[in-house]
């Protein structure tokens, strides 16, 4: 079993301020819930339909391995492009955010841990990105098998003075078990390194249907970049996209 703190329990610790926050707070402090404790299911592949793009609507969500949330469409920049919990199985994973227009400069800081319960959390990376997304870098420190890491955009505050700080989102980085179930689920459909459109956008699928968000996404911006002349390339990404925003057809 995956020794990962369950995503549903960060997703309900963060719907409130209040009593939620707190008791999560006091069994932290009791020390019921560690990493080292913390079980969650192996990651199942759905019967049916995708998975990672629920919206979260303030119900148990035990049975879910993420409680999306999508933060676009709030009508504000600096939102991420990424569920408010999500699954990362790549190392080096894309983050993608609204973009402010006129804004040059944005400030990508990620955390180690959950920087909205814990605003001390230690910094793991922080750049300038010229553009509203980036890559995680060879360069950056390796991001950790099985550790929850966050993250968040800010851009110069209006008044001169400081930064204006976006929405932080959490994400997981997949070890064990799971990974062994999504590397074999790639194997078996000969996608461990595809080379055409067709196969890396069926590598994105298997992403998708196993709510490895951050996967399927560099993969569709990717292929859509590289091929703005492909129809199905374009399709996906933009499919992608909508229904990261709840618009997609039930």
């Amino acid at each position: 079993m995956s020794k990962l703190i369950p995503l549903a329990h960060h997703a309900a610790q963060r719907i409130s301020r209040g009593s939620i926050i707190t008791l999560a707070a006091f069994i932290f402090t009791c020390g019921f819930v560690s990493t080292a404790q913390a079980q969650r299911k192996p990651l199942p592949k759905p019967a049916s339909g995708p998975r990672g793009f629920e919206q979260y609507a303030g119900k148990d969500a035990s049975s879910r391995l993420i409680a999306a949330g999508s933060t676009r469409g709030v009508g504000d920049g600096r939102k991420p492009d990424a569920p408010l919990e999500g699954l990362v199985f790549d190392p080096h994973p894309m983050f993608k955010w609204e973009p402010i227009f006129g804004t040059k400069a944005y400030r990508f800081t990620l955390y180690d841990g959950d920087v909205y319960l814990n605003p001390k959390a230690p910094v793991v990376y922080e750049t300038q990105a010229a553009t509203a997304q980036l890559i995680y870098p060879n360069t950056a420190k390796p991001l950790v098998p099985g550790k929850l890491y966050s993250w968040r955009v800010g851009t110069p505050a209006t008044s001169g003075k400081g930064m204006d700080l976006g929405r932080s989102v959490n994400f997981f980085v997949l070890n064990g078990e799971d990974a062994m179930q999504l590397k074999t689920a790639l194997a078996k459909s000969k996608l461990i390194a595809p080379k055409t459109v067709q196969d890396r956008l069926r590598q994105a699928h298997i992403f998708e249907e196993y709510g490895v968000w951050y996967d399927a996404l560099r993969i569709a911006n990717e292929l859509a970049e590289q091929n703005p002349n492909n129809a199905a390339a374009q399709a996906y990404y933009d499919s992608l996209m909508d229904r990261l925003e709840g618009k997609s057809d039930k």
